[in-house]
């Protein structure tokens, strides 16, 4: 005999023990490699600059707006008070009838005004186009 035998540490060094000796193969799992470890590489900080220059940007220039003609602010002024006045009879608060027919007919007409200042409009005389 060869002497006494070291006794397995776990269930597979005795089963690869085993098999060894009724089949004579050697049944030992391989070691498995150890992965190499990843690369380190530090990442760049992010900044943040909300007061940057961008080149491509371009200022617009301002459209100068005209003053409204008389009849226009009369038109805005009936809007508006149709438009809160049929607000307020919609919700209920108590108005005499023709109250109703005032809003209605203040709407009418702002309207109206709207669309005489829409049509009285003239396109400007230059274009853009050159000759």
């Amino acid at each position: 005999m060869s002497g006494p035998r070291p006794q397995p540490r776990n269930d597979d060094e005795l089963f690869a023990d085993i098999v060894a000796r009724e089949f004579h193969e050697d049944v030992r799992p391989a070691p498995v490699p150890t992965p190499p470890a990843p690369p380190t590489v530090a990442p760049e900080p992010f900044e943040l600059n909300l007061f940057d220059d961008d080149e491509s940007y371009r200022d617009v220039p301002h459209v100068a707006l005209r003053r409204l003609s008389p009849i226009a602010r009369v038109g805005f002024i009936l809007l508006a008070v149709s438009v809160v006045g049929g607000m307020l009879l919609m919700i209920g608060v108590g108005a005499p009838r023709w109250v109703g027919w005032l809003v209605a007919v203040g709407f009418g007409v702002a309207v109206a005004i709207g669309i005489r200042q829409l049509l009285r409009r003239h396109p400007p005389d230059d274009d853009g186009a050159e000759l």
